[in-house]
Protein backbone atom coordinates (compact mmCIF):
# COMPACT_ATOMS: atom_id res chain seq x y z
CA UNK A 1 0.00 0.00 0.00
CA UNK A 2 0.85 3.90 0.17
CA UNK A 3 3.56 4.90 2.08
CA UNK A 4 4.08 7.85 4.61
CA UNK A 5 5.70 10.84 3.81
CA UNK A 6 8.40 12.92 5.90
CA UNK A 7 4.93 15.19 6.98
CA UNK A 8 3.55 11.69 7.76
CA UNK A 9 0.66 12.30 5.17
CA UNK A 10 0.14 8.53 3.20
CA UNK A 11 1.26 8.98 -0.46
CA UNK A 12 -0.57 6.07 -2.71
CA UNK A 13 1.95 5.47 -5.68
CA UNK A 14 0.32 4.49 -9.56
CA UNK A 15 1.40 1.22 -8.74
CA UNK A 16 -0.70 0.58 -5.60
CA UNK A 17 -3.67 1.91 -7.61
CA UNK A 18 -3.13 -0.03 -10.97
CA UNK A 19 -2.67 -2.94 -8.63
CA UNK A 20 -6.26 -2.42 -6.85
CA UNK A 21 -7.76 -1.57 -10.58
CA UNK A 22 -6.57 -4.92 -12.24
CA UNK A 23 -7.16 -7.13 -9.26
CA UNK A 24 -8.95 -5.49 -6.43
CA UNK A 25 -9.42 -9.20 -4.39
CA UNK A 26 -5.65 -9.92 -5.12
CA UNK A 27 -5.00 -6.18 -3.87
CA UNK A 28 -7.35 -6.58 -0.73
CA UNK A 29 -5.01 -9.96 0.02
CA UNK A 30 -1.85 -8.51 -0.41
CA UNK A 31 -2.17 -5.67 1.20
CA UNK A 32 -4.38 -5.70 4.26
CA UNK A 33 -3.02 -8.87 4.78
CA UNK A 34 -6.27 -11.28 5.18
CA UNK A 35 -5.05 -14.15 3.53
CA UNK A 36 -7.38 -17.18 4.39
CA UNK A 37 -6.62 -19.76 6.77
CA UNK A 38 -4.88 -23.29 5.14
CA UNK A 39 -7.15 -25.83 4.38
CA UNK A 40 -7.60 -28.56 7.51
CA UNK A 41 -9.45 -31.16 5.75
CA UNK A 42 -7.92 -34.43 5.20
CA UNK A 43 -7.42 -36.07 1.62
CA UNK A 44 -9.97 -38.55 2.09
CA UNK A 45 -12.49 -35.27 3.23
CA UNK A 46 -11.86 -33.47 -0.18
CA UNK A 47 -12.47 -36.45 -2.04
CA UNK A 48 -15.87 -36.95 -0.52
CA UNK A 49 -16.31 -33.03 -1.56
CA UNK A 50 -15.54 -33.23 -5.04
CA UNK A 51 -17.61 -36.74 -5.20
CA UNK A 52 -21.05 -34.95 -3.88
CA UNK A 53 -19.87 -31.74 -6.46
CA UNK A 54 -19.54 -33.90 -9.23
CA UNK A 55 -22.83 -35.32 -8.60
CA UNK A 56 -24.86 -31.95 -8.02
CA UNK A 57 -23.14 -31.12 -11.42
CA UNK A 58 -24.04 -33.91 -13.50
CA UNK A 59 -27.80 -33.77 -11.88
CA UNK A 60 -27.99 -29.92 -12.88
CA UNK A 61 -26.74 -31.27 -16.46
CA UNK A 62 -29.11 -33.50 -16.68
CA UNK A 63 -31.99 -31.26 -15.48
CA UNK A 64 -30.69 -28.51 -18.01
CA UNK A 65 -31.09 -31.18 -20.92
CA UNK A 66 -34.44 -32.66 -19.72
CA UNK A 67 -35.96 -29.13 -19.53
CA UNK A 68 -34.38 -28.55 -23.22
CA UNK A 69 -36.02 -31.68 -24.28
CA UNK A 70 -39.22 -30.24 -22.87
CA UNK A 71 -38.99 -26.72 -24.40
CA UNK A 72 -38.35 -28.12 -27.58
CA UNK A 73 -40.89 -30.52 -27.32
CA UNK A 74 -43.56 -27.95 -26.13
CA UNK A 75 -42.29 -25.59 -29.33
CA UNK A 76 -43.22 -28.31 -31.88
CA UNK A 77 -46.37 -29.26 -30.39
CA UNK A 78 -47.45 -25.62 -31.37
CA UNK A 79 -46.09 -25.61 -34.67
CA UNK A 80 -47.54 -29.27 -35.27
CA UNK A 81 -50.85 -27.74 -33.87
CA UNK A 82 -50.93 -24.26 -35.54
CA UNK A 83 -50.05 -25.96 -38.67
CA UNK A 84 -53.22 -28.25 -38.44
CA UNK A 85 -55.16 -25.57 -37.86
CA UNK A 86 -54.74 -23.73 -41.28
CA UNK A 87 -55.32 -26.85 -43.23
Amino acid sequence: MGHLSKEGKIIITAKDIASYLHCPESWNLLYRKQVMPPDQKSEPERQEIMKSWLADFDAARYLTWATNLIIFMIFFLIIVYLFTQIH
